[in-house]
């Protein structure tokens, strides 16, 4: 895909957050990794940093940074803005609220 048509299909500019990682495209979540579906779908059923933590066996820190990096990715200012903006590109299903 070139460079104009990765702007034109993607609802986010192409970020470079590790070069090993794919950029995120609209009803691609492929293209976050596991790690980061998981956190997305934890904070969607309102779970604490420590809770998700505890889930995944990763520390506190490493989740606020993984949240920063998906804040980044997706244009939104906060954990719930953040969690709209996958439903509503497509990156999680809105079922995720359903526990």
């Amino acid at each position: 895909m070139s460079e104009a048509e990765h702007d034109v299909n993607c609802a986010h500019p192409r970020t470079n957050v590790r070069a090993r990682r794919p950029t995120w495209r609209v009803g691609h979540s492929c293209d976050l990794t596991i790690r980061q579906q998981l956190i997305i779908r934890m904070l969607a059923r309102d779970w604490t940093d420590r809770r998700i933590a505890g889930g995944l066996g990763i520390s506190d820190r490493q989740v606020r940074r993984d949240i920063n990096t998906l804040c980044r990715l997706f244009g939104a200012t906060g954990r719930i803005q953040l969690v709209g903006k996958a439903v509503l590109f497509g990156a999680v299903p809105p079922t995720v609220f359903v526990t």
